[in-house]
Order: structure tokens, then C-alpha cells, then sequence
């Protein structure tokens, strides 16, 4: 499988996807080696949730550029969609968050809405009554909330699909089952990717692999502070 290529990306979840279409949609050849299957590791497992408040209370330069991906989305999926013929199911239906207490409610959201009206998004405060309005199924405890218009829901699996798609479309090549061993490099230079099936000689690499890059990481002498963690979701 010996080539060439301008970038060859490893993995092929949704990040490696995203940057393999906007690269081969700018012109540039692009290789994708995923492991596995596209878009079938914690691509498939994401709720799809485009919730930058959720990001407030832990990083401020996270929740902002969580904020400007978010409000790319209702210009981009429909150019996606028209492109691919594939719906990603984006549902720009706003975010409840409630409050179980009047502390929490005071602390907690109000910090939401604060930090939110801040960057401009669209919040409404909400009361027991009004919350309840909304959502009858919540429970009878709940004593207020707020409701972020500007944060929205998409099918991540579908999403992953779409971008696939549209890069081959672009041409960008797809590897599937393809398992990135090493790399080559000159006088620190990366020069071509290793893997069982042969070997990708590009000006660049970009790693996607998620949770696995640090253990991809260490045969180019970085060292990634990440490690995969197991979650639960109840839909």
C-alpha cells in the first residue's frame, strides 16, 4: 500500500473525518488510516450534545471555542447535507438545565447565565412552573432553570458518515482495518507513516486518535496527558 500524500490523518472518528474533508475540500491529498472502522470507537458512543455551557466550569478557553464550533453548525450542516445527500439530524432545540434546590439554582445557574449572556448567547430563566410547562416529566422537586437557546443536538454517527462521505468526495482516500504502527522520521522531520499495511510518505501528520493519543504519541517522543476513560449514558 506503499503512497504518498500532502497529510495522511490517523483515526477516523469524527475529529479525523472533520479534518480530512475541510483539507481535501481545500484541494490538498488526503489518507485517512483508521484502525478499526470509521466512525465506530467513541464516535459512535457520543451523545452528539453541542453544549459549550457544559464546558463553563471547567476550562474558560474550552467553553469559547466550544461556543464558535457550536455556531458554525446551522450554516455547515446544511452545506454538508446538500453535499452528501446524508441527514446529520441537527436539532437546534436549546438545553434545559434545572436545579433540585434553591442554592443550586442560585449558585450554579446563575453562573450559567451569567457567563452565557457574557458571549452573547440567547438564555431565559426559567421558574418551577414554566420548567414544568416544558417538560411535564420532571420531577416535582425541581424549583428552577434555565433554557440555552443556542445549544443544539446531532446524530454523531451520522455526522461521521456525512464527513466521510463528503471527503471521498473531495478524494481523500480511506484505509479501514489499517493499524498505524510507527513513523519514519529525518533529523526530526516526520516523513511517512508506518503501518501492517505499508507505508504513507506525507508532508504532514495529524493524530486523531482520541483517547489513544498519548499511547500513539510516544513513538514521536510526546507525551499527552490523556488516558481513555469508561462512561455511562441512560437515553
Amino acid at each position: 500500500m506503499d503512497q504518498t500524500a500532502d497529510v495522511v490523518v490517523v483515526g477516523g472518528g469524527v475529529i479525523g473525518c472533520f479534518i480530512a474533508y475541510e483539507l481535501s475540500k481545500a484541494g490538498l491529498e488526503v489518507v485517512v488510516v483508521e484502525k478499526g472502522q470509521v466512525g465506530a470507537e467513541a464516535s459512535s458512543a457520543a451523545a452528539g450534545l453541542l453544549v459549550p455551557l457544559h464546558m463553563a466550569e471547567e476550562e474558560r478557553a474550552l467553553f469559547e471555542l466550544h461556543l464558535d464550533s457550536t455556531r458554525m453548525f446551522p450554516t455547515f450542516v446544511p452545506e454538508l447535507e446538500e453535499e452528501t445527500g446524508i441527514s446529520v439530524e441537527y436539532i437546534p432545540s436549546g438545553i434545559l438545565r434545572v436545579a433540585l434546590n434553591e442554592e443550586e439554582e442560585t449558585a450554579r445557574l446563575s453562573q450559567f447565565q451569567e457567563l452565557g449572556e457574557v458571549f452573547g448567547m440567547a438564555i431565559t430563566r426559567l421558574d418551577a412552573a414554566e420548567l414544568h410547562s416544558l417538560e411535564p416529566e420532571l420531577a416535582p422537586g425541581v424549583c428552577g432553570g434555565i433554557l440555552s437557546h443556542d445549544e443544539a443536538y446531532i446524530n454523531n454517527g451520522r455526522l461521521v458518515l456525512a464527513l466521510a462521505r463528503g471527503a471521498s468526495v473531495h478524494n481523500a482516500q480511506f484505509h479501514e482495518g489499517c493499524l498505524a504502527t510507527g513513523v519514519r522520521r529525518e533529523n526530526g522531520r516526520f516523513l511517512a507513516l508506518q503501518t501492517n499495511e505499508g507505508e504513507i510518505s506525507a508532508g504532514h501528520l495529524v493524530v486523531a486518535t482520541g483517547a489513544w493519543s498519548r499511547i500513539f504519541c510516544e513513538a514521536l517522543d510526546i507525551t499527552i496527558p490523556i488516558i481513555p476513560a469508561r462512561g455511562q449514558m441512560l437515553a
